[in-house]
Protein backbone atom coordinates (compact mmCIF):
# COMPACT_ATOMS: atom_id res chain seq x y z
CA UNK A 1 0.00 0.00 0.00
CA UNK A 2 1.04 3.27 -0.93
CA UNK A 3 1.66 5.34 2.33
CA UNK A 4 1.33 8.70 0.94
CA UNK A 5 -1.98 7.86 0.79
CA UNK A 6 -2.36 8.32 4.49
CA UNK A 7 -3.06 11.87 5.09
CA UNK A 8 -2.40 12.91 8.68
CA UNK A 9 -4.07 16.11 10.29
CA UNK A 10 -5.21 16.96 13.51
CA UNK A 11 -8.93 16.24 15.12
CA UNK A 12 -9.99 18.13 17.57
CA UNK A 13 -13.39 17.44 20.35
CA UNK A 14 -15.67 17.36 17.76
CA UNK A 15 -14.42 14.50 15.62
CA UNK A 16 -13.52 12.65 18.65
CA UNK A 17 -16.12 10.40 18.46
CA UNK A 18 -14.78 8.86 15.09
CA UNK A 19 -11.75 8.28 16.65
CA UNK A 20 -12.93 6.60 20.29
CA UNK A 21 -13.51 3.16 18.90
CA UNK A 22 -10.06 2.80 17.17
CA UNK A 23 -8.45 3.85 20.10
CA UNK A 24 -10.14 1.51 22.56
CA UNK A 25 -9.98 -0.97 19.99
CA UNK A 26 -5.60 -0.67 19.98
CA UNK A 27 -5.83 -2.02 23.65
CA UNK A 28 -3.26 0.55 24.58
CA UNK A 29 -5.77 2.60 27.23
CA UNK A 30 -4.73 0.65 30.27
CA UNK A 31 -5.81 0.89 33.51
CA UNK A 32 -2.61 1.69 35.47
CA UNK A 33 -2.24 4.69 33.54
CA UNK A 34 -5.72 6.06 32.09
CA UNK A 35 -7.81 5.14 34.82
CA UNK A 36 -9.26 2.12 33.15
CA UNK A 37 -13.13 2.56 31.94
CA UNK A 38 -12.92 6.33 32.17
CA UNK A 39 -9.85 6.83 30.27
CA UNK A 40 -12.01 7.90 26.89
CA UNK A 41 -13.64 10.53 29.08
CA UNK A 42 -9.88 11.61 30.64
CA UNK A 43 -8.87 11.82 27.02
CA UNK A 44 -11.68 13.86 25.58
CA UNK A 45 -11.22 16.23 28.84
CA UNK A 46 -7.82 17.25 28.18
CA UNK A 47 -8.88 17.48 24.51
CA UNK A 48 -11.29 19.80 25.52
CA UNK A 49 -8.90 21.66 27.90
CA UNK A 50 -6.19 21.45 24.62
CA UNK A 51 -3.65 19.67 26.94
CA UNK A 52 -3.59 16.89 24.47
CA UNK A 53 -3.69 16.63 20.69
CA UNK A 54 -4.59 13.58 18.28
CA UNK A 55 -2.99 12.79 14.77
CA UNK A 56 -4.64 10.27 12.58
CA UNK A 57 -3.73 8.73 9.55
CA UNK A 58 -6.64 8.40 7.15
CA UNK A 59 -7.15 6.13 3.87
CA UNK A 60 -10.45 7.76 2.32
CA UNK A 61 -12.61 7.66 5.43
CA UNK A 62 -10.97 5.50 7.46
CA UNK A 63 -8.49 5.95 10.08
CA UNK A 64 -5.86 3.84 9.77
CA UNK A 65 -3.60 4.87 12.64
CA UNK A 66 -3.10 7.58 15.55
CA UNK A 67 -0.81 9.14 17.95
CA UNK A 68 -1.97 10.79 21.21
CA UNK A 69 0.04 13.58 22.74
CA UNK A 70 -0.43 14.87 26.03
CA UNK A 71 1.04 18.37 27.16
CA UNK A 72 3.14 18.09 30.52
CA UNK A 73 4.60 20.84 32.25
CA UNK A 74 8.57 21.58 31.85
CA UNK A 75 10.07 20.77 35.24
CA UNK A 76 13.05 23.35 34.41
CA UNK A 77 11.04 26.36 33.86
CA UNK A 78 7.35 25.57 34.47
CA UNK A 79 6.32 28.54 32.21
CA UNK A 80 6.87 25.87 28.97
CA UNK A 81 5.32 22.73 28.31
CA UNK A 82 7.03 19.15 26.93
CA UNK A 83 4.75 16.50 25.02
CA UNK A 84 4.51 13.03 25.76
CA UNK A 85 3.48 10.52 23.43
CA UNK A 86 0.12 8.32 25.15
CA UNK A 87 -0.35 6.46 21.98
CA UNK A 88 0.81 5.51 19.13
CA UNK A 89 -0.61 3.04 17.20
CA UNK A 90 -1.79 1.53 13.55
CA UNK A 91 -4.20 -0.64 12.18
CA UNK A 92 -2.65 -4.22 11.81
CA UNK A 93 -4.32 -4.21 8.54
CA UNK A 94 -1.74 -1.13 7.23
CA UNK A 95 1.19 -2.10 9.63
CA UNK A 96 4.87 -2.15 7.74
CA UNK A 97 4.29 0.45 5.28
CA UNK A 98 6.12 3.80 7.38
CA UNK A 99 2.51 5.08 8.66
CA UNK A 100 3.86 5.20 12.31
CA UNK A 101 7.08 6.17 11.53
CA UNK A 102 5.23 9.40 9.45
CA UNK A 103 3.39 9.82 12.33
CA UNK A 104 6.17 10.10 14.43
CA UNK A 105 7.84 12.79 11.75
CA UNK A 106 4.94 14.81 12.09
CA UNK A 107 4.80 14.78 15.79
CA UNK A 108 8.76 15.94 15.99
CA UNK A 109 7.85 18.52 13.75
CA UNK A 110 4.73 19.43 15.48
CA UNK A 111 6.43 19.35 19.25
CA UNK A 112 9.36 21.75 17.87
CA UNK A 113 7.18 24.55 16.44
CA UNK A 114 5.57 24.67 19.38
CA UNK A 115 8.95 25.36 20.85
CA UNK A 116 8.78 22.25 23.43
CA UNK A 117 12.34 20.82 24.59
CA UNK A 118 11.22 17.40 24.81
CA UNK A 119 9.38 14.84 23.35
CA UNK A 120 8.37 11.48 25.86
CA UNK A 121 7.21 8.35 25.20
CA UNK A 122 6.81 4.86 27.20
CA UNK A 123 6.93 1.40 25.78
CA UNK A 124 6.90 -2.14 26.43
CA UNK A 125 10.37 -3.64 26.89
CA UNK A 126 9.36 -5.97 24.36
CA UNK A 127 8.52 -4.21 21.93
CA UNK A 128 11.37 -4.17 19.54
CA UNK A 129 9.85 -2.75 16.53
CA UNK A 130 8.85 0.23 18.40
CA UNK A 131 12.14 0.29 20.38
CA UNK A 132 14.10 0.61 16.65
CA UNK A 133 11.44 3.42 15.28
CA UNK A 134 12.38 5.56 18.30
CA UNK A 135 16.17 4.48 18.19
CA UNK A 136 15.77 5.62 14.81
CA UNK A 137 14.79 8.89 15.25
CA UNK A 138 17.14 10.03 17.81
CA UNK A 139 15.12 8.96 20.88
CA UNK A 140 17.45 7.72 23.50
CA UNK A 141 16.37 5.61 26.67
CA UNK A 142 16.10 7.00 29.77
CA UNK A 143 14.33 4.82 32.70
CA UNK A 144 12.82 1.56 33.11
CA UNK A 145 9.66 1.24 34.86
CA UNK A 146 8.17 -1.78 35.51
CA UNK A 147 8.02 -3.56 32.02
CA UNK A 148 8.42 -0.29 30.39
CA UNK A 149 11.26 1.98 28.84
CA UNK A 150 11.14 5.64 28.66
CA UNK A 151 12.07 7.58 25.97
CA UNK A 152 13.57 11.36 25.55
CA UNK A 153 14.06 13.04 22.70
CA UNK A 154 15.62 16.40 22.95
CA UNK A 155 14.42 18.81 20.83
CA UNK A 156 16.53 21.27 20.70
CA UNK A 157 18.67 19.73 17.74
CA UNK A 158 15.73 19.97 15.43
CA UNK A 159 16.20 23.96 15.60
Amino acid sequence: MNNSNHLIREIGLKEFGKVKQIIADSGLILDEFMGGNQSLALLEYKLERNQCKIFITQVHEEVSGFIVLLAKRNILTKLSYDWHIAYLCVKDEYRRNRIGERLLDFTIDFAVATKANELSLYTNKDNLPAIHLYRKKGFLESNFLANYLTYKLMLNDFR
